[in-house]
């Protein structure tokens, strides 16, 4: 691919990400952001739960739910640590790992949409859409085959 439409690919991906936020990420017409929000919340509140040994939180989830929780609370954070590292750092195994950790995760956000009889709105998909552009876009500023002199 070349470099031109590998940025055009970023760009697109990273505005689509940034603008679905904005939009509605469930048929209760709340926006992204605020989904956002509340599930890294939750998922905060289940962990601090069985750190602390309250089974108040923990109770709400059967563990596959709550995996689910976590893991979609933590899609947001892996994917930006991917937008920035792979521009600056493309050959970094933390890179590799994340680009292919993030595809992995998105299905969970699924079993938490269900877990509260949510649907998915256009601002799920867009943000859906715009994470897996930058991913295959493959766009770097060094280039990955830089030669030691």
């Amino acid at each position: 691919m070349n470099k031109t439409l590998s940025l055009v690919l970023y760009a697109t991906g990273l505005l689509i990400y940034l603008v679905s936020f904005a939009l509605p990420a469930t048929d209760t017409a709340m926006p992204g952001y605020l989904v956002m929000a509340a599930s890294m919340e939750m998922a905060e509140g289940l962990v601090m739960s069985f750190f602390h040994f309250q089974s108040t939180a923990a109770n709400q989830f059967s563990a596959l739910e709550g995996f689910a929780l976590i893991a979609t609370a933590l899609i947001n954070v892996i994917f930006l640590f991917y937008a920035v590292a792979s521009l600056l750092l493309p050959r970094n195994p933390a890179v590799f790992v994340s680009r292919l950790l993030v595809p992995v995760l998105i299905p969970f956000s699924w079993v938490v949409l269900h877990h509260y009889a949510f649907s998915p709105a256009i601002g799920h998909f867009a943000w859906i859409l715009g994470m897996l552009l930058v991913l295959v876009s493959g766009y770097r500023i060094f280039p990955a085959n830089r030669r030691a002199n």
